[in-house]
């Protein structure tokens, strides 16, 4: 599982009385398979990249029956929407047992058979960790700490558990990343860490890179922490000559850390390890050599330390390291930990080998000297032969266990020392073989190898890439452009063997030149993409366009987002309205929604002016081009319209349908209301079951996919706070709920709307943990920015034409606040999407306020009237009444002209928009209506027939 993620599942797990074992992403599916056997496991959490891992351990003949494969969501999307205190404890009454009890946290070790130990570890044991800390006068435990290790490592587990017992803060890379040397130190600078805590072959790595990049970011450190394996000689000796405060530390999984964290002083030798002073720790002395033995935290038994130890001549019986282990376990270079004797046991088992020793102490990678069974054998030839048992040996062995090629072989020209028992003397075999292991390494690290006759095009970059990928580490999978290698699962002795390959292929006919493909060449170039970029420009640094800086913010923006850039289905109501169609305008353009699904009211013959029934998307189609939205060819692409029965369950639908929509729906945007003044409350009974309908959707949708909490949000009205200032005497209406229905408009629109947000209030209260709501109560919506289209049948469009009718327009007190419709959509989509949890009442409205009186002087002179034909309100109302043969239109507006208009247009009822504009950089920035704008809208109801 993913770095950090892993930390934090585990201590929940754990609380809740369930048994938690953190498995290595490096086993092999053998290795994973008798784990999980060996545990009993039930159940296995892994991240999207391990799937594969786990799905291939299952299908192993030892892996448990019934296993239960759960794969890991962000933990951000579990989190509640509240930040509240839980008013209940988490964790369950039974989590803890006793300080003895072991059955808590199950680490592993590599075990004495070549497959995975697993070791039973109590509450207790974590405080081992969470104390190994030293403090120094001159040092800052403040200072923040970075750390390079898996957290399924026991070395990994010390920095979250400082931070905890100490306090001291960690920084770790982004988990999708493998560390290098040159991110390492990339990242101290950029994250300020005043530590290091990491691997050997991490140091050697910095050590390589030029001073001002690697060794100046290690000397400006309080202490340099290296354990996991044995750190190289010569490494440690330069940097300890460079000025850095390079210090050992040390620990098993069984005991956990046993030296103290510390700032090393001048007398210090960075070769050995302090012993910790605040364990219970016997040394037993012989000849020369030490064992030790521990009382793990928590443990009723001690346990003996399978390392053989020496101590220092400059601190003896305080300061020791590690010289070999009595079960003779090989530590690489990475930390990683080997058991040759499934290689060595295959081997031994061919007529064709005597004996075989495994060799790869504090190295990147193992190699083999083989004895033959008859000496002087032709060396090629046998390496020949041998291959395919290592081969076999290689998949049931750990990826980082596993050889690269034929060149890790060294073939014995004389016996291998024996001791008397006859068994091979590893490392004085490896002494008497030092020459041959050294030009072994020296070959794989130079790729002085033989040419491999592979060739790559330019022109065929792409196509030949993924050959070799998939010919050299037998991928199947579907390789796309942009995908991690590593995300795939590469690992690092993949990642050596392509480097490999590439220097020895020929590029358009030629060898690659020198030093074009360094060690890291994959994790610089870690997709498909930027290999082929790299390898364009032979691997030159220079043509990277990207830094190490920018790329780490770039990637640490990308992700830390990432949870929420799924992509989206949204589902939208009242599409074929000019604000639903702007929405879907909206949509469309956003990369992070990938499908738009349109709920329009099931149509009949003949309505609409129609005379034949249209499809769907076509009539949906006809209401985009209606209101002037543009590139409809694009919005096909997302659109998808759903012809609906509101008074009916589940909309009319079929069962598929309908559970088709709850599988993939995130976001419902209510928006559909019949724009009608003088129908009464019972009259929208129609929209009561629609919205609990879309309710009942977002609950459906929460129970077929419970790690999805579907955001419904509703297109309220001003209406339903109309009456506010009359309530509160204030005019400025905060972003709340209303407590009752004093606040509203008395007709049936408004009162309509108060009653659904009542519904949503509701659904929220009972139903918060399934769905997040909220409701957006819009202002006066103007016409479009773009196209110019006003929907003529609203208010003020009759009011325009009422008036060019008459020849005077009236004469409106106060300021106006329009919002083009196309800037309402956009807020409302960010206020949908927006990262934050959602707010329950949000307000939608020009924050920006004008004079009437401004935009009057531009209709009068649009409309051709007299620069004095203006008349008050009252005057104007009585005029348009005496306007009989267009009474069945007037009728339908004159109430609300005569009793809210004036108050609710002119600044009687202002709408706070704090809450909004925090979420809607579209808000923010939004001005006033223009006079050119306004203009246009003139001109579209001209063209429209609306006005003459």
């Amino acid at each position: 599982m993913r770095r950090g993620r892993k930390n934090r599942y585990w201590r929940i797990i754990a609380d809740i009385h369930v048994q938690v074992a953190l498995i290595s992403a490096r086993l092999s599916p053998i290795a994973v398979a008798h784990l999980l056997h060996s545990i009993g496991a039930r159940s296995v959490l892994a991240s999207p990249r391990l799937v594969s891992l786990a799905k291939a351990a299952f299908s192993e003949e030892l892996s448990p029956d019934a296993l239960e494969l759960h794969i890991s969501q962000p933990f951000e999307s579990n989190l509640p929407p509240s930040t509240e205190p839980f008013e209940k404890p988490l964790s369950s009454s039974e989590h803890y047992v006793s300080e003895s009890d072991r059955n808590v946290l199950i680490l592993h070790s590599s075990g004495t058979t070549g497959l995975p130990k697993p070791i039973y570890q109590p509450h207790r044991y974590l405080l081992g960790f969470s104390q190994c800390y030293m403090h120094t006068e001159d040092e800052v435990v403040e200072a923040i700490n970075m750390s390079t290790l898996p957290l399924y490592h026991g070395f990994g587990l010390v920095p979250p558990c400082l931070a905890l017992g100490i306090g001291k803060p960690f920084y770790i890379p982004p988990a999708n990343t493998v560390p290098t040397g040159s991110s390492t130190a990339m990242a101290i600078k950029l994250s300020g860490a005043q530590s290091l805590m990491t691997v050997p072959h991490i140091l050697e790595e910095i050590c390589a890179l030029p001073p001002e990049e690697g060794m100046d970011a290690l000397r400006s450190l309080q202490f340099v922490a290296s354990a996991g394996g044995p750190l190289n000689h010569a490494t440690g000796e330069k940097l300890a000559a460079s000025g850095v405060d390079l210090l050992a530390h040390f620990g098993t999984t069984e005991i956990g850390p046993i030296a103290p964290l510390f700032k090393p002083g001048p007398d210090y030798d960075w070769r050995f390890f302090r012993l910790r002073e605040d364990m219970d720790l016997h040394l037993e002395a012989d000849n020369g050599y030490y064992t030790l033995t521990a009382r793990p935290f928590g443990w009723d038994t001690d346990f003996v330390l399978q390392d053989r130890l020496v101590t220092s001549e400059r601190h003896p019986g305080q300061h020791f390291r590690a010289v070999g282990r009595n079960d003779d376990l090989i530590v690489l270079s990475t930390g990683e930990k080997v058991l040759p004797a499934i290689l060595e046991t295959l081997l031994c088992e061919s007529p064709l080998v005597k004996a075989a020793c495994v060799f790869g102490e504090a190295r990147f990678e193992l190699g083999v000297i083989v004895e033959p069974a008859t000496l002087g054998t032709d060396a090629e030839q046998l390496k020949n032969d041998i291959w395919p048992i290592i081969l076999e040996a290689s998949q049931k062995m750990d990826s980082h266990a596993q050889m690269a090629s034929k060149t890790s072989i060294i073939i014995a020209d004389c016996a291998l020392p024996r001791s008397d028992k006859g068994s091979v003397v590893r490392r004085e075999a490896w002494r008497a073989f030092a020459d041959n292991i050294e030009h072994t390494y020296r070959q794989l690290e130079e790729s002085n190898v033989e040419h491999s006759g592979m060739s790559i095009h330019t022109k065929t970059f792409e196509h030949d890439l993924k050959d070799l990928l998939r010919a050299e580490l037998g991928w199947t999978k579907t390789l796309g452009h942009g995908d991690d290698f590593f995300e795939l699962g590469m690992n690092s002795l993949q990642a050596m063997k392509i480097c490999r390959k590439l220097r020895s292929a020929d590029l358009d006919g030629q060898r690659m030149p020198p030093g074009a493909i360094s060690n890291d060449f994959l994790y610089k170039n870690s997709n498909l993409n930027a290999l082929v970029q790299a390898l364009k420009s032979h691997g030159a640094e220079s043509t990277r366009t990207t830094s190490e800086e920018d790329l780490i913010v770039q990637l640490s923006q990308q992700y830390t987002l990432q949870p929420k850039q799924q992509m989206y289905t949204v589902l939208l109501t009242g599409g074929t309205g000019s604000l639903g169609s702007h929405v879907i305008e909206t949509l469309a353009r956003n990369p992070a929604v990938a499908r738009i699904v349109c709920l329009n009211r099931r149509q009949e013959a003949g309505s609409e002016n129609f005379d034949y029934l249209p499809q769907p998307k076509e009539r949906q189609i006809q209401a985009l081009q209606s209101k002037g939205i543009q590139g409809i060819s694009d919005i096909l692409d997302k659109l998808e319209v759903i012809d609906i029965d509101v008074r009916q369950a589940n909309f009319g639908l079929l069962p598929a349908q309908y559970a088709q929509l709850s599988s993939r729906v995130t976001h419902i945007l209510h928006a559909a209301w019949p724009m009608d003044f003088q129908r009464n409350l019972a009259s929208f009974n129609s929209q009561f079951e629609l919205l609990r309908s879309l309710l009942q959707l977002a609950l459906d949708i929460h129970i077929s996919r419970p790690f999805v909490r579907p955001r419904i949000l509703f297109v309220s009205s001003i209406a339903v706070v109309g009456q506010y200032h009359a309530v509160n005497n204030t005019r400025i209406v905060p972003e709340v709920s209303m407590p009752d229905a004093s606040t509203v408009n008395p007709f049936g629109y408004g009162k309509a709307k108060f009653v659904c947000e009542k519904m949503l209030e509701a659904a929220a209260a009972t139903h918060g943990e399934a769905m997040e709501v909220a409701i957006v109560r819009v202002g006066q919506m103007s016409g479009s920015r773009g196209s110019g289209y006003w929907n003529s049948k609203e208010h003020f469009p009759s009011l325009v034409r009422l008036s060019q009718k008459l020849g005077a327009l009236p004469s409106i007190r106060g300021t106006l606040s329009w919002l083009p419709v196309d800037t309402a959509a956009e807020t409302l989509i960010e206020i949908m999407l927006s990262v934050s949890p959602l707010e329950l009442i949000y307000h939608l409205e020009n924050p920006i306020r004008q004079p009437w009186h401004d935009v009057l002087v531009i209709l009068s002179e649009e409309l051709d009237l007299d620069g004095n034909a203006f008349t008050s309100l009252d005057k104007w109302l009585i005029s348009i009444k005496a306007m009989t043969d267009d009474a069945a239109s007037t009728d339908l507006l004159i109430e609300f002209f005569e009793k809210d208009f004036q108050h609710m247009s002119g600044g009687g009822v202002v709408l706070d928009t704090r809450v909004s504009r925090a979420v809607s950089p579209t808000l923010q920035q939004v001005d006033i209506v223009e006079d050119e704008l306004v203009a246009t809208y003139i001109k579209q109801w001209k063209r429209r027939g609306v006005l003459v």
